[in-house]
């Protein structure tokens, strides 16, 4: 069987079986927030009908879900974790509307809802259970009684500020609210039956199923997905296995060579962005199956917690607490990973642009992929701070404390962390000023290797040992670049004094010519080489010097390629290289003694 490749090389195969892949998971995170979304509606469809009755009860109005309405605060009061009715306080200020009413309104609540629960648990009659208006001590209440165990017993009081956020009269309220408590107090004492407990407790343990048999198919999927390696494109050719090509088959010209070199830096820049794309799609699909396992444990819960009286509460803080945080934090890491995305494609078009139109295609290529890194950190840096905001918020934190807090604690670190700060604004002139980039070859005294990673605080090299140093960059002063845009060969030699001088210095060119004209070596030399001629005179011998401009990074293959060659010419023509000369002379006194030797060098 064979398997036909796309341009580039991809097997068009592996290419349908990662949109494949891609389906699945979106189709199963779909499956599971729909079935979340069914199980809970499920559950609670019987508690919406009595509250859709208890609404009936309200003629329309503009009030919204907030606390405050006009120069009106209010609050709630819940009965088996529902909400029946609200009641309020008028506000105190406008600077500070909740201020010593809040906590008498929450007084009140309290006490209201302590008389529903101390009603529910006489085990009054529902039968004969009648929820009245009556006036005590010159103020209208509602009143509960059914004739046997509850006598007249006050369940609130009825005030002008209650009716006047519903848009009714005192009395018109107060009929409307006896039956509000009324459906509230037989719904709640319904569900306190046994029958009710047994039939809810089967629904309870078939979620309960559904979310243990869901689970069991995410966590077989996601080892699946674990142990299925996707084949990834072989790595970009390099200089060296370019070069062990036939002849027939190098660039020869400067033009063929340029466009090889070109090709080659964007083709390594496609492999780069290729590996990261489908490194960020595997783990976004890991960690979308993680979120969906943990949303089926939260809907399932509660959906579960809805089923009783007595832990329905725990449904409406997972409803508004924990899903809500779930729902912020995948955004967040959907924001992350779309940025990483968007910066990946951007600087992959300003690669190609640029490398279409430039010499310098791998300096180009490098000085990207050094962007890439400080772009995506700081997109995860805004992206995850964005996050936190809107999760300290919806968790009803208060930001303005947190806030002031931070800029005091920020302006105490700053004065004790100024070395931090050297780094970081030594680092961004680093980026901007193109000093060096990943994967240029530099020395800063008294260390030097190749940068392995960078970003705005630390340099990390690579030197010959094999170890990972790290430099804070506000250390940095002064940064020999061996690689930017193009290298050189520093040849130096020392040769004879009985050599023919003319003749070593044409042996030096000939070598430097045919090395430059050899097309196993064309592409790394950029010049022909420069013979500078004699650099100093010693005993050792004459110093001569030679200067060859070579690609970035190639100053030491060519180098050792040079000085091989001109070995070999200096064998096979005998030439000398500098010997250190020492002349030791004796002088004779008046006597004809010799007392001592001189030497000279």
């Amino acid at each position: 069987m064979s398997i036909h490749t796309a341009r580039g090389g991809r097997p068009r195969v592996i290419r349908r079986s990662r949109r494949r892949s891609i389906a699945v998971a979106i189709a199963i995170f779909s499956f599971v927030f729909g079935a979340i979304v069914g199980i809970e509606r499920a559950a609670i469809a019987q508690s919406a009908a009595g509250a859709a009755q208890i609404q009936s009860l309200f003629p329309p109005t503009s009030i919204v879900s907030e606390n405050r309405i006009g120069n009106l605060v209010y609050a709630p009061v819940i009965l088996d974790g529902r909400k029946l009715f609200r009641v309020a306080a008028a506000a105190v200020s406008d600077a500070d509307p909740a201020r010593g009413e809040t906590s008498l309104l929450n007084e009140r609540v309290d006490r209201i809802e302590n008389e529903l629960y101390g009603l529910i648990a006489t085990g009054f009659n529902p039968e004969t259970l009648q929820i009245n208006v009556a006036i005590l001590n010159g103020e209208t209440a509602i009143v509960a009684s059914d004739g046997d165990r509850v006598n007249n017993q006050p369940i609130v009081t009825v005030t002008d500020l209650d009716a006047r956020i519903y848009g009714f009269s005192v009395s018109q309220w107060a009929q409307a609210l006896s039956e509000i408590i009324h459906q509230g107090a037989i719904r709640a004492y319904r569900e306190r039956q046994l029958p009710y407990l047994l039939r809810h407790a089967q629904i309870a343990a078939a979620i309960a199923v559904a979310v243990a048999v869901l689970t069991l198919g995410l966590q077989s999927l996601e080892k699946r997905l674990k142990a299925t390696t996707i084949a990834l494109p072989g790595p970009t050719p390099s200089l060296e296995a370019v070069d062990s090509l036939p002849s027939a088959f190098r660039p020869s010209s400067p033009e063929e060579v340029r466009a090889a070199d070109r090709s080659r830096a964007i083709a390594q820049r496609q492999e780069v962005i290729n590996r990261d794309r489908h490194r960020n799609l595997t783990s976004l699909k890991q960690w979308l199956l993680q979120i969906a396992k943990l949303l089926l444990w939260i809907g399932g819960i509660a959906a579960i917690a809805g089923l009783f009286p007595w832990t329905r509460w725990l449904q409406s803080w997972l409803a508004s607490k924990p899903i809500v945080l779930v729902a912020i934090v995948l955004l967040t890491k959907l924001s992350i990973d779309v940025s990483c995305v968007l910066v990946d494609v951007f600087l992959n078009t300003l690669v190609q642009r640029t490398t279409l139109n430039s010499n310098g295609s791998q300096r180009q290529a490098l000085r990207f992929s050094t962007f890439s890194v400080v772009l995506k950190s700081v997109a995860f840096f805004i992206c995850a701070t964005v996050g936190t905001v809107v999760a300290l918020e919806r968790l009803d934190i208060p930001l303005g404390p947190i806030l002031a807090g931070a800029g005091i604690l920020g302006f105490a670190i700053s004065l004790s962390s100024q070395n931090f700060i050297k780094d970081v604004v030594n680092g961004c002139l680093i980026l901007i000023e193109d000093q060096y980039a990943i994967g240029d070859f530099i020395a800063i005294d008294p260390v030097m290797g190749f940068v392995e990673n960078m970003n705005l605080r630390v340099t990390q090299l690579r030197d010959g040992d094999g170890h990972l140093i790290t430099i804070p960059n506000g250390t940095i002063s002064i940064v020999r670049n061996m690689s930017k845009n193009w290298s050189r060969v520093n040849f130096t030699i020392q040769v004879a004094y009985d050599n023919d001088i003319e003749k070593v210095m044409q042996i030096l060119e000939q070598v430097g010519q045919q090395l430059y004209e050899d097309p196993e070596w064309s592409d790394r030399i950029i010049e022909v080489p420069l013979l500078l001629g004699i650099d100093e005179l010693a005993h050792q011998g004459i110093t001569l010097r030679v200067w060859i401009k070579t690609a970035p990074l190639q100053q030491w293959a060519v180098g050792r390629e040079y000085r091989r060659r001109l070995k070999l010419s200096f064998d096979r023509l005998g030439i000398s290289i500098g010997i250190p000369q020492q002349y030791i002379s004796f002088k004779t006194d008046t006597n004809g003694e010799v007392p001592f030797p001189r030497s000279s060098q």
